[in-house]
């Protein structure tokens, strides 16, 4: 997830003080999948439509705290959804 995390630094150059990033991902780590969502989910990390199969919880409350005081997660089903306050650094 530390190399996807790279996107907040990049976006967050080009926000106003008080902006708002918003992000997703889907949690392979920690979290159980039902039988439908894993044989969605692993061909599209398979041909790298997505790249979700190393993504925890634990690491985006990491990788947000680094760059961000003012954050937010959410989770639905094994969905992650963030939001974060850019120029609270």
């Amino acid at each position: 997830m530390a190399h996807k995390a790279s996107a907040f630094d990049h976006v967050a150059g080009y926000m106003c003080e008080g902006g708002r990033i918003f992000g997703s991902t889907v949690l392979a780590l920690g979290t159980e999948y039902r039988r439908l969502a894993h044989k969605a989910l692993v061909p599209l990390d398979d041909d790298r439509t997505m790249s979700d199969a190393e993504d925890s919880l634990e690491q985006l409350h990491v990788e947000l705290a680094r760059r961000f005081t003012d954050y937010r997660v959410t989770v639905q089903g094994s969905v992650a959804l963030s939001e974060a306050t850019v120029g609270s650094y």
